[in-house]
């Protein structure tokens, strides 16, 4: 069928006058932008100069606490509270540094004779701490480590002296001793990890002497530097990065950790792998890059790259947007020759439009809602009850035949509608009370009709039937007789609906029902015999109210065989019935009858017991060889879920098994013992009473030599 395009009532007078307003706004919207197109340009301008000043701020502030913590060492070294051999002192306060400031990564501390002691902050926040002692001919690298798991990547070696690691030779050592004062080196790539980084260093005098005993500083890694960046909030789109002299990238906002690859790279020179920092041009980031490039391109006439980032923003496009970067260069006193970049687009900062922009709308949206409140007030009267009927026929589709709101109209059509559609319900809810309400579920939502046919499918079969049934219908009146039954069969079904079975038919006070189909249940067997549990809890309360009415109680047995059978339509085009057929559905209402002879009241079958023995309880009975079968047949006792067996019951069935065991292997003694000893603990067990009465019987004559312990049941 072909689908034409359909709209309603009420949203085609809506859309109507909605676009009769929208072209008017956006009239006035466009005027109003072209408008402030200046001011927006003056504006982001301003704010651009003034984020990067702030971010330099943010950034020297995030430094400082570098040089704080050098200043106090310096400080404690000079009132000779930590003195320069002392290294346990030194990593002590190390420590305490690490914990007060987690921007710090790791503090180094290397004396003139070449010792060294490094406390580093490992990926998952323990601490290593590294100490290096020179001999003549060795230098000796001892690791220490908080968490053990770091042993493999940092190993305590013993090596030449002149391939060692010598904290003298280092950038940080290097300049804090030749200036003499606390300094910042430039950014390098730290030994230890390989990563690149920033030191703070701060030459080590000893107490009442001028003499230099070392040098302490402070990693800080670029990652941890490029990280901070990120978090700054530059505009919505914005971000901001640094720079050197070089034009290579010092910071970068790192989100993950291989993104740390925009500011190192990996370069051979020499024959020799080196990890060098990434040139501008270099960076995948193409905003970045064409942004440097229009700064580069003022660059003409000067050879002063901190002089013309100081001049003014740069405007640039990236993916056909206009964008706007700053260059501005760190304090002259700040040890660094660093440029801090800031790049965002332009309609970040069209605060002045959209604020125009809000005025317009908000006029034209008044305008807009005025109308649409006149239009939904002239077509809701109509609309309202047409939308109660369609949502009425949608849960009627789904076979939701519970009374809802009731329609309320002036229009004559309507109601006759509304009329219409509470006599289907009515139909319908009859009709369902004859069929499967699953099964019409599953046509209604396949959209197709009920056809004659079966598939072979494994479903779980439970047949029930009312012990003495017919001897307690004589005796009862018809309509208390008729009211019993439907309050029984009414609380079984429930039960039966509730654990996803389909109830077949109703055969008199017997109910068949199946698991599986039409709803496919992946543990039908266990839902099947959760079902008849809760049944039996069930009939036990009604046969306490029935008896203390003086009505005579129902005793209920239950069968239950899990197989593959035949299930379908079956019957002709005029009249079919949903249900199965198989040798199954037959051993399953045997199932039913064989507990008249054990006095039990659920049965199942060996397949059924395989499905469920990890949840449910049972026991086996006895091998029987049932009519119209000729395999003999396992039968079993469902007994409880397996969470609420106790002690007794768990002894009972254990003493139960093995007489059955000792039974099969013609041991009838011992056979006799444990089938004793079970009704000992259940006295109004028939089972054990009936295997210790049969196991007498072959005791005196024993059976045929190609006895195989199968009992022939006689009849049905």
């Amino acid at each position: 069928m072909n689908k034409k395009f359909k709209i309603s009532i009420q949203t085609s007078v809506i859309l109507l006058l909605f676009f009769l307003i929208i072209p008017l706004s956006s009239l006035i919207m466009l005027i109003t932008y072209f408008t402030s197109a200046d001011s927006v340009s003056r504006l982001s301008a301003s704010l651009m100069e003034s984020i990067a000043s702030q971010t330099i701020d943010k950034s020297l502030n995030y430094l400082s606490p570098a040089r704080r913590g050098l200043d106090l060492s310096r400080g404690l070294a000079k009132a000779d509270i930590i003195k320069s051999e002392e290294f346990e002192e030194v990593e002590r306060y190390f420590r305490q540094l690490l914990d007060q400031y987690p921007e710090f990564i790791m503090l180094n501390y290397g004396v003139e004779n070449g010792n060294f002691m490094m406390v580093k902050r490992m990926p998952d926040n323990s601490y290593s701490t590294k100490w290096i002692s020179r001999q003549e001919k060795w230098a000796v690298t001892k690791w220490i480590h908080d968490n053990p798991v770091w042993e493999k990547n940092f190993k305590n070696i013993k090596e030449d002296i002149d391939k060692a690691y010598d904290p003298r030779k280092r950038p940080w050592y290097i300049k804090a001793k030749t200036q003499g004062r606390a300094v910042w080196t430039d950014a390098y790539i730290f030994f230890s990890d390989r990563k690149p980084g920033i030191s703070c260093a701060s030459p080590i005098y000893s107490f009442n002497k001028d003499e230099l005993t070392g040098v302490v500083g402070v990693d800080m890694g670029i990652e941890e530097l490029s990280n901070f960046i990120g978090r700054l909030e530059i505009g919505k789109h914005g971000k901001a990065f640094i720079i050197n002299q070089k034009g290579e990238l010092i910071a970068y906002p790192v989100l993950r950790e291989e993104d740390i690859a925009q500011i190192v790279q990996e370069k051979v020179v020499n024959g020799q792998t080196k990890i060098v920092f990434q040139p501008v041009l270099g960076c995948s980031d193409q905003a970045l890059v064409s942004s440097y490039k229009a700064l580069t391109a003022d660059m003409k006439n000067s050879d002063n790259f901190i002089t013309i980032s100081q001049q003014h923003p740069v405007r640039f496009k990236h993916n056909k947007e206009t964008y706007i970067g700053t260059y501005k260069p760190f304090p002259k006193d700040s040890d660094w020759q660093w440029i801090i970049g800031v790049i965002a687009p332009e309609n970040d900062f069209m605060g002045d439009i959209k604020k125009n922009n809000i005025i317009t709308i908000v006029i034209s949206l008044s305008a807009l809602v005025i109308s649409l409140i006149v239009g939904i007030f002239l077509t809701r009267r109509i609309t309202k009850p047409l939308k109660t009927l369609s949502d009425e026929a949608m849960y009627i589709r789904d076979l939701n035949l519970t009374p809802r709101v009731q329609v309320a109209s002036n229009l004559v059509e309507i109601m006759n509608m509304a009329e219409s559609f509470e006599n289907m319900k009515k139909g319908l809810r009859s009709f369902e009370k004859y069929v499967p309400s699953e099964l019409v579920r599953m046509l209604l939502k396949n959209q197709s009709e009920a056809d004659l046919g079966v598939k072979k499918q494994e479903l779980t079969i439970l047949f029930s039937d009312i012990q003495g049934f017919t001897s307690i219908s004589e005796k009862l009146d018809p309509e208390l007789l008729v009211r019993m039954l439907g309050e029984y069969l009414n609380e079984l079904s429930t039960i039966i609906h509730k654990q996803y079975g389909t109830v077949d038919k109703y055969i008199g006070d017997a109910i068949m029902a199946f698991w599986g189909a039409p709803r496919i249940i992946e543990q039908h067997a266990v839902q099947a015999c959760r079902a008849a549990l809760l049944c039996n809890e069930k009939l036990k309360e009604l046969n306490k109210k029935w008896s203390q009415a003086g009505k005579p109680v129902l005793n209920t047995r239950f069968g239950i065989n899990t197989g593959v059978v035949l299930v379908g339509n079956i019957g002709c085009d005029t009249r079919m019935d949903y249900t199965i057929i198989g040798d199954h559905v037959n051993l399953a209402s045997r199932l039913e009858g064989i507990n008249k002879v054990y006095g039990t009241n659920i049965i199942i079958s060996g397949n059924t017991a395989k499905l469920i023995k990890d949840v449910l309880a049972f026991r086996l009975l006895d091998f029987v060889a049932v009519a119209g079968k000729s395999e003999p047949t396992a039968i079993y006792e469902l007994i409880c879920e397996k969470d609420k067996l106790d002690k007794e019951t768990i002894l009972f069935i254990k003493n139960y098994s093995f007489g059955i065991k000792h039974y099969k292997k013609r041991e009838w003694a011992k056979a006799l013992s444990l089938f004793e000893y079970a009704a000992k603990l259940r006295p109004d067990d028939k089972p054990s009473k009936l295997l210790h009465e049969r196991c007498e019987q072959y005791a005196e004559n024993p059976p045929p030599d190609d006895w195989t312990g199968v009992f022939v049941l006689k009849g049905k």
